[in-house]
């Protein structure tokens, strides 16, 4: 629920920053004397449906991705020790923080690193380095 509003008040706050800058601008008289017939508030309507829209389609792609372009290696089965120990572990900090078991997978990097992305808590996808 936190998310949605997040998601909700980033969009709503860039259409009052838009709004607030289209009207110090002007932009309303600039339409209303070239004779475009176009109102400011359509406009501003379009852009809350564009903007989440947008906004809608990159959270839920964001898994695939990040996937797709860190060439992630997703590790179905663990087959070294090491892939073992890094499953128990993520299984391990995921229980104790009371989401479900991401995807967790290695891609290839010179330096450390590790991220986590996806559209929902329960199921995200946490690919780490290769090292």
């Amino acid at each position: 629920m936190k998310r949605i509003l997040l998601f909700l008040a980033t969009n709503f706050a860039i259409l009052i920053v838009a709004s607030i800058t289209m009207s110090l601008l002007g932009v309303g008289s600039f339409l209303d004397e070239t004779g475009t017939n176009l109102n400011l508030q359509a406009l501003l309507v379009f852009c809350l449906v564009f903007g989440m829209g947008i906004s809608l389609v990159s959270l839920l792609l964001s898994k695939k991705i990040a996937k797709w372009t860190t060439k992630v290696d997703i590790i179905k089965e663990p087959r070294s020790e090491r892939e073992q120990w890094l499953m128990r572990t993520v299984e391990e900090q995921a229980r104790a923080a009371g989401i479900g078991m991401p995807e967790v997978g290695i891609f290839p990097a010179q330096q450390a690193n590790a991220f986590a992305t996806g559209p929902t808590e329960t199921k995200p996808l946490l690919p780490l380095v290769k090292g």
